[in-house]
């Protein structure tokens, strides 16, 4: 298989495959053991990340797949514009579910796997109990469109990104964002360097910005 170069440095592409639907989503196990992606057909899928073979795929939602996140190789979450969280264990098969009626773009779980929190179209931030029986906390987060969401802090705080062009961060079971940066643009993703201490976002126009978590406490 052919390399990629970038920079005048040699990278190996370990596998390449083509799928018959677009994908939207994925998420990568620690252990490098598991690829799971969600596509534009509902699907999630089960992979080998190393031969890109597929152990298993299930049917989890009428519409696309706009997040995938993982679990404690226990469970996996996905969700989508069909307006659902979908939980599956780690062979897929079906545990539990939840309908908000409204467009999800983004979930995440919480570090010790208690809650999830999901955002999207209603422009707010909804609190669950892992299992997702009923909301614990909503938060009217922004003025638009909720891009991404994640636990920070040891899952103490919660930082949003929206299209109104707003960087927020709450307290996990408050109402009121503690902190806020304004961007030029909307702003779509959030990551974080592996002790969770410092997050980059980016926005629509080429924004970044880098965060010391730690400023906020």
């Amino acid at each position: 298989m052919p390399n990629l170069v970038y920079s005048d440095q040699e990278i190996e592409l370990v596998g390449q495959k083509k799928l018959n639907s677009p994908i939207k989503a994925m998420e990568l196990t620690p252990d490098n053991n598991f690829l799971f992606t969600g596509d534009k057909s509902g699907y999630v899928h089960k992979w080998d990340p190393q031969k890109l073979i597929s152990y298993k795929n299930e049917k989890s939602h009428s519409e696309v797949v706009n997040d995938i996140e993982i679990f404690d190789e226990r469970y996996v979450v996905s969700t989508s514009s069909d307006e659902r969280i979908v939980i599956r264990d780690f062979d897929l098969n079906y545990v539990n579910e939840e309908f908000l009626f409204e467009w999800i773009f983004s979930i995440d779980i919480s570090h010790d796997g208690n809650y999830i929190i999901s955002a999207g179209i209603d422009k707010k931030i909804h609190l669950f109990p892992f299992n997702l029986d009923n909301c614990i906390n909503t938060i009217d987060a922004h003025a638009d469109w909720v891009n991404d969401i994640r636990f920070c802090d040891n899952s103490k705080k919660i930082i949003s990104v929206s299209d109104d062009k707003q960087i927020k961060i709450f307290n996990t079971s408050g109402s009121k964002a503690n902190k806020d940066i304004t961007a030029g643009s909307a702003v779509k993703n959030i990551c974080f360097n592996p002790n969770g201490e410092i997050v980059a976002c980016g926005t629509v126009e080429g924004e970044i910005f880098i965060i010391d978590l730690n400023s906020f406490n």
